[in-house]
């Protein structure tokens, strides 16, 4: 039984619905700035704003080719044209003279739209848990039909707060405070909402207080005590669940290193691997970091380069299915593959807010006039547009910023020669005449240094054993390698040719691989129709078992959808095959070669 004083849990003929719920003012509200958020994020993607670990090979070309598009549209030209002029008489009438332009960096449109994302997902939270904290304490009073606005507000609320996690992941792993405080919130937020709605959809009586609920739970109305159907049951159970499996995503990706760092699928393979070795070589905990790193970074590199080979050689059916099967792992690793999962959360939220603002199966009145709480709403919506304008001027006429060190930056370590290593015909597979270049020594050394960090992409292993052994006949075992009694300089630069050769045909083969963005963008429009389609119909409130049968099969072709993905990447996660002991013993050497030490 709640704690209420006076409940009256009457049925009544019609619901007098609060103007600070569902008032226009208040939906406007709502709206605009889930709206605002959710362009942010679009345009943050689309003007290539974002960290540039969060993009991989599909999104560089998705936006690349939309700037390209945009650049030869006309209204493009209209647009700037337009900015210019008003940028101009605002400056004009504050009394200050335009300077000359300047092109805002990456690193300065990235700190941008980082701390103007920011802000908006600060909003974001504290409206959504601010309109929840107040139905909830006001439920003696607030209707079931009250509390269902409620509930598709801060569902909005919600939505576009964890769509903006996506786009700061890079500043939680530099703030942890920052990040732990906010999903201390989100956790809260959820426990809400995740209460918001059970109780809203436990009754089906719209015009009954909410806590009449406790006393009415699961039954049809007050005056009907026949259990709710199953099937409401369970599309609210199927709702609860995608809400759940979306902030798990969110929170754990906010925990999850970058730049490389190794997965935890692929740590778990590896110590199993690599258990006996460990036994045997007793490496220090510093140590086997190193090595996990490295011995993943190889893996990867290797990985990619011979995907590349492997569907150049390969002809017919199977070569299609193997292009097929790169642009969708390409896509499950992108940043636009989030995409969907934030379409149904808004398709739901709008879906709910629309029948039930303006569809209700009750008679519901709602005054026409603006209240308090609406004109504060609409006015607040100033504070993102002036801090939009802040964060662009104070970023744009500061001092640039300093390119970020790269990570994972070779350091030539001496190394003992082991002919048992796994990566000994990277550079010129067996059966296959590389051609070299005889360009000049000076130009082949300074091609190597500016393309070192594409070069690691596909050769990590190699360019390592380069720059420690390359005179070693086991370092880089080349059909055309010079012998011993060569100069040093010459041998070197040979082994270097050699490696830009194999790049540019690697990057060829790459090249011609770009159509297969269009079954990257075709997985993402299927995807996000069937995401779509199942946030309305979790919407629909009927008994039949039609939409919940529906909703489940999408729900069920979404799961295996995730684990076909899931098997895939294992499958490449698993490429330890002929992983050696001489590989375990080389990246042991680089370890206790950069300070780690081994057990006594």
């Amino acid at each position: 039984m709640s704690p209420c004083a006076e409940l009256n849990c009457t049925t009544r003929p019609f619901v007098l619905a609060t103007t600070d719920i569902a008032g226009n003012g208040a939906l406007a509200a709502f709206l605009a700035s889930a709206l605002l958020t959710t362009l942010a994020i679009i345009w943050g993607y689309l003007s290539d704003s974002l960290p540039e670990w969060y993009l991989n090979e599909t999104d560089k070309h998705i936006v690349s080719s939309f700037q390209s598009w945009l650049a030869s549209q006309r209204i493009n030209r209209y647009a700037l044209s337009l900015w210019s002029k008003l940028q101009h008489c605002t400056l004009k009438a504050f009394g200050k003279k335009p300077g000359p332009k300047r092109k805002m960096s990456r690193e300065e449109r990235q700190e941008a739209v980082t701390r103007f994302i920011l802000v908006l997902s600060d909003q974001q939270l504290a409206t959504g848990l601010a309109i929840l904290i107040a139905g909830v304490v006001n439920q003696c009073t607030l209707s079931v039909y009250e509390f269902q606005i409620v509930f598709a507000l801060a569902w909005f609320s919600s939505t576009t707060h964890l769509a903006t996690l996506d786009c700061l992941r890079h500043y939680f792993l530099t703030h942890h405070v920052v990040r732990n405080c906010r999903v201390f919130g989100m956790l809260f937020l959820l426990l809400l909402l995740s209460y918001t709605l059970v109780m809203s959809m436990a009754s089906i009586d719209e015009t009954i207080p909410l806590a009449c609920t406790f006393e009415y739970f699961g039954d049809q109305g007050v005056e009907d005590g026949s259990g709710l159907s199953v099937w409401l049951i369970v599309q609210a159970a199927v709702t609860l669940a995608y809400l759940l499996w979306n902030y798990v995503v969110r929170i754990w990706a906010s925990y999850k290193r970058a730049d490389g760092r190794p997965t935890v699928l692929e740590r778990v393979i590896f110590e199993r691997k690599a258990r006996g070795l460990r036994k045997k070589y007793r490496p220090s905990t510093e140590v086997r970091e190193r090595i996990l790193s490295e011995a993943v970074l190889e893996l990867r590199s290797r990985k990619r380069r011979e995907e590349l080979e492997r569907i150049e050689a390969s002809r017919g059916l199977w070569r299609r299915f193997l292009i097929v099967h790169r642009a969708s792992r390409l896509y499950s690793e992108s940043f636009l593959a989030h995409g969907p999962l934030l379409m149904f959360m808004i398709a739901y939220g709008f879906t709910q807010l629309y029948s039930s603002r303006w569809h209700p199966n009750i008679d519901v009145r709602v005054e026409s006039s603006f209240s308090f709480g609406q004109i504060t709403s609409l006015f607040l919506l100033v504070l993102p547009i002036l801090a939009a304008a802040e964060i662009y001027y104070e970023v744009k006429d500061g001092v640039p910023h300093e390119r970020p060190i790269e990570l994972h930056t070779l350091q030539p370590i001496d190394l003992p020669q082991d002919p048992s290593s796994s990566c000994s015909s990277a550079i010129s597979p067996p059966g296959k005449t590389t051609q070299t270049t005889t360009a000049p020594l000076d130009t082949i050394a300074l091609s190597y240094t500016n393309r070192l960090p594409q070069l690691r992409t596909f050769f990590h292993a190699e360019l390592k054993l380069l720059s420690t052994n390359p005179l070693s006949p086991h370092t880089l075992p080349l059909p055309l390698s010079p012998s011993p009694s060569h100069h040093t300089t010459s041998t070197i630069t040979h082994h270097k040719s050699l490696l830009l050769s194999r790049l540019d045909t690697l990057q060829a083969i790459e090249r011609r691989l770009t159509p297969t963005i269009r079954f990257s963008l075709l997985e993402f429009a299927l995807c996000s129709v069937a995401c779509i389609a199942l946030g309305i119909v979790l919407n629909v409130q009927s008994s039949s078992a039609g939409y919940t049968v529906a909703s489940i099969l999408l729900l069920a072709m979404h799961a295996v959808y995730s684990a076909v993905g899931s098997w895939a990447g294992s499958r490449d996660a698993r490429g330890w095959g002929r992983w050696k002991e001489g590989d375990y013993r080389r990246l042991v050497a680089e370890g206790m070669g950069r300070g780690g030490k081994g057990k006594s």
